[in-house]
């Protein structure tokens, strides 16, 4: 038995088509595409239980065409997909792109291949666990995250200010977290959001509370609390602005900052745009959803 293409065994309590499902679910972690995980779902088909066992060669040795027939692909993608995976650690390849694939079996056991060898999956079976386990915590998080994010919508609008709903616009324009597919992104979100909250609330305690949207009331929309939270003559009693333009340009979207741009250029060269210049830009992206940027600069 070749020593070097040998492995050390899943963990104990970690079947072959449970690692697979720890794939499935590690994927975005792992850096696979779909169809490198379809690959190895394939590849793990074309193996046995004992192939799995401390000692033992996993691999095969099907063609690259009996493969591409089998996941209905061309040829051209199982052999980018492999290199994929030999890339990311996952997968051996003993043979080489123009040699033939080849293997023997020993009343079950493999006793040589030339073909593909599964042992650097196997070696990482702990690691992909981890991530799996993780990426799953991230799933529950972000589903919470969305919901979140929905209420600080609710209760920004519930404040009846123009410049708060613009400002949350410059943050997520189409108010649909279910389109944002990175955790991070729905971490960011969420805090600019929080944020936004609590740079127009009159309640100097309303941004800090609201990450308990789930269990508290809307804020108070009666016209005189309105009048007097957006009132520019009440502007200066609010708490400092949290809000910070660093902030905004990270979230912005790219039609976003074209009209950030466009009213930052009127500052001056190396000046960077000031919370006037957001609040402009909000405004004519909310006007101007369906129109291209402006393309002149008059002074903000």
């Amino acid at each position: 038995m070749t020593q070097h293409l040998t492995h050390a065994g899943l963990p104990a309590d970690l079947t072959r088509w449970q690692l697979l499902r720890l794939v499935e679910t590690a994927r975005r972690p792992l850096g696979l595409s779909k169809g490198a995980v379809s690959y190895l779902r394939q590849a793990i088909g074309l193996t046995t239980d004992g192939d799995f066992t401390k000692g033992r060669i996993c691999a095969f040795w099907a063609s690259v065409t009996e493969i591409a027939a089998s996941l209905s692909m061309e040829r051209r993608q199982i052999t980018r997909i492999e290199t994929e995976l030999i890339e990311r650690g996952l997968i051996h390849k003993s043979s080489t792109n123009r040699s033939r694939r080849s293997g023997h079996r020993l009343h079950g056991v493999i006793r040589h291949e030339f073909g593909i060898n599964l042992a650097p999956l196997i070696e990482r079976a702990r690691e992909i666990r981890a991530l799996a386990q993780r990426a799953m915590q991230e799933q529950i998080e972000a589903k919470a995250l969305r919901k979140q994010i929905n209420k600080l919508f609710e209760r920004i609008r519930g404040l009846g200010c123009d410049e708060a709903e613009l400002a949350a616009d410059a943050v997520l324009p189409n108010h649909r977290p279910s389109t944002i597919q990175s955790f991070q992104r729905l971490r960011q979100v969420a805090a600019a959001l929080e944020a936004v909250l609590a740079d127009f609330s009159a309640d100097a305690g309303g941004g800090e509370m609201s990450h308990q949207c789930d269990i508290s009331t809307l804020p108070n929309t009666n016209p005189d609390q309105i009048d007097k939270t957006c009132r520019a003559e009440n502007r200066a009693a609010r708490q400092p602005i949290r809000t910070t333009p660093a902030q905004t340009w990270l979230l912005a979207s790219e039609r976003f900052r074209e009209y950030l741009a466009f009213y930052a250029a009127g500052l001056g060269s190396g000046r960077a745009p000031d919370e006037q210049c957001f609040v402009m830009a909000a405004r004519d992206l909310a006007m101007n959803r369906r129109s291209g940027p402006p393309v002149s600069h008059d002074g903000p």
